[in-house]
């Protein structure tokens, strides 16, 4: 588990994790926080995280004008 900033002007980031099965893994977003006050929150403060590889885990937004903290989790079953 852990947290990552996607930067303000950006609509990205990637989050190196430790390497997992992906299909015995389970990605969790465990929620957001805005962390400036531009006027559209849904485009600035709402993401989803994807697996981008085994080792790589990708946080994405619509919008770029504010800095988001990102809470996560990643589950790998036996």
């Amino acid at each position: 588990y852990g947290v990552a900033t996607i930067a303000a002007a950006a609509v990205s980031v990637d989050i190196t994790i430790s390497a997992v099965t992906l299909a015995k893994s389970l990605l969790i977003h465990r929620g957001e926080s805005k962390t400036d006050t531009a006027n559209d929150y849904n485009a600035n403060a709402n993401c989803y995280l994807d697996f981008i590889n085994s080792t790589t885990i990708r946080a994405t937004r619509t919008g770029s004008s504010d800095s988001l903290l990102i809470s996560w989790q990643v589950l790998e079953f036996k």
